[in-house]
């Protein structure tokens, strides 16, 4: 389905919660306060209960399904996104005349031994930081 079909489905199913609390509770709306009163106050029944747990249902249901779709259509264009900033990643040109390396896992400084395009060695670690994992230089 694409991405129309379930906002219309979305806002039926809104209107349809919305032409039930008007008919049934004219003036205000069926909220947790009115659920916490008595039967005899609310004056509600269990179908009523189940009505409106039927359509709130149906509400998120479509909600779901619609933020689902946006996010599968927008997929490609974050995918893309996501290759083109680390393709643009350059940490030699950025940050080689910095002498420390702010490390995300760690969260502490190190000293920089040597800077490359995509890591940076670090002086007294056997292992080289990736891009994606430095927060900063200095």
């Amino acid at each position: 389905m694409m991405v129309a079909d379930y906002e219309r489905r979305l806002a039926a199913a809104e209107t349809e919660l919305e032409n039930w609390n008007r008919r049934k509770f004219p003036g205000t709306k069926l909220d947790h306060g009115t659920l916490n009163l008595p039967l005899a106050q609310r004056g509600i029944t269990d179908a009523d209960l189940s009505t409106y747990r039927r359509l709130t249902d149906a509400v998120s249901h479509w909600r779901h399904k619609l933020a689902r779709a946006r996010w599968l259509t927008e997929a490609p264009a974050r995918r893309e996104a996501k290759v083109a900033a680390h393709d643009a990643a350059d940490l030699k040109a950025r940050y080689g005349e910095c002498g420390e390396v702010l490390w995300v896992l760690s969260g502490r400084w190190h000293p920089v031994e040597r800077w490359n395009r995509k890591s940076v060695k670090v002086a007294g670690l056997d292992e080289t930081i990736p891009h994606t994992q430095v927060a900063g230089a200095r």
